[in-house]
């Protein structure tokens, strides 16, 4: 096997041979051209690198149209997840996963003082937390999750991208900036009433 080459257990092998011909009932031509090309590599248990991106592109169809589970079971579902994970966009969300994680790892024990769900822009869908401990939009993108992280403790607006932190100001309708960790906000004003005697 060479570089870049995807090798297939007995298992992964017969779970996408089946698969594969599955798709092939209700493929259109050029999808039929493809799966036909990568049917061999399946049968000889070595996915060269200039096929990989036809298998990528099945298994995430498959996985994102939510029928695999009801044809396959979880056992279908788990080998899907397996072959899909050694694939090169595999790895890239593997990646992208854990750096998100690593994200949200360091508001462990914090304190959620305000959420809301905003829209930045068609087609994003951010939710705006804002804890004791840092200001975090979450947006959701056909392309994934990003993590925009603004630090409340000591007022570093560089902390985040320029672009995040203006989204984020913008969700609050403009309203104030970020306070340094232990400031407090003057008490407000009492008015003053007037008696009604004369």
């Amino acid at each position: 096997m060479g570089p870049g080459h995807l090798e297939l257990s007995a298992d992964e092998q017969e779970f996408l041979r089946e698969e594969l011909r599955f798709q092939l009932g209700g493929a259109r031509k050029t999808d039929v051209e493809e799966i036909e090309r990568l049917l061999p590599c399946i049968d000889a248990r070595d996915v060269p690198p200039e096929c990989i991106p036809i298998l990528e592109r099945l298994l995430e169809f498959e996985m994102a149209s939510g029928t695999l589970r009801g044809r396959r079971g979880d056992d279908g579902e788990r080998i899907a997840i397996h072959v899909y994970g050694r694939t090169p966009r595999g790895r890239g969300l593997m990646e992208h996963m854990q750096s998100v994680n690593s994200e949200l790892s360091t508001l462990a024990g914090a304190r959620i003082l305000d959420s809301r769900c905003v829209v930045p822009k068609f087609g994003e869908l951010s939710v705006l937390l804002t804890t004791d401990r840092a200001e975090v939009m979450l947006t959701f993108t056909g392309a994934g999750l990003t993590v925009n992280r603004l630090d409340l403790g000591n007022g570093a607006e560089a902390a985040a991208p320029v672009g995040a932190i203006s989204t984020a100001r913008a969700a609050r309708g403009g309203r104030g900036r970020a306070r340094a960790r232990g400031s407090k906000r003057a008490p407000p004003r009492r008015k003053s009433r007037r008696s009604g005697r004369r």
